[in-house]
């Protein structure tokens, strides 16, 4: 047993806590942590700008060879400082990428930094951190973002 810092990734931010590591066992394919609930969890937001889940048709872009590889994609969450988009392996993740992003009507192309991956059915979600994106093209998003909120909103109000 040991102490441990536990850190919880979500949507919204982190959720952080101190507790204790009592036993890890390994059972192929998985790992299993065993804890002591912890009994003081914090919640930090680290998020400049909140996320939606949205999909917006988006096109991929990454060097492999000394080519530049497209894929067509979907988004999975977008924010004003960063994007969740689907990919069909790991294989495709380069620690800087490209993306033309389609958002309502309009094109949003933006050099982007990887963040993380996490394996789903179908492929993986890979968060990235937009790197150069102009303060227009930001703007766009976070009404988008905005907008979208509002409508998920007024859907649990019906």
């Amino acid at each position: 047993p040991q102490e441990i810092s536990l850190s919880i990734v979500c949507a919204e931010g982190i959720y952080k806590a101190k507790t204790i590591l009592k036993n890890v066992i390994n059972d192929s394919p998985y790992t299993f942590f065993f804890l002591l609930i912890p009994q003081d969890v914090d919640f930090q937001q680290n998020r400049e700008y909140f996320r939606v889940e949205i999909a917006l048709d988006c096109i991929y872009s990454y060097e492999m060879d000394d080519k530049f590889i497209n894929l067509n994609t979907k988004t999975i969450d977008i924010s004003a400082s960063g994007i969740t988009v689907l990919v069909p392996s790991l294989d495709a993740v380069s620690k800087e990428a490209y993306l033309n992003i389609s958002a309502a009507g309009k094109k949003i192309k933006t050099k982007v930094k990887y963040i993380r991956s996490e394996k789903m059915e179908g492929g993986y979600k890979v968060s990235f951190r937009y790197k150069d994106i102009s303060e227009h093209d930001r703007d766009y998003i976070s009404q988008i973002c905005i907008q979208k909120q509002l409508a998920d909103k007024r859907k649990l109000l019906d």
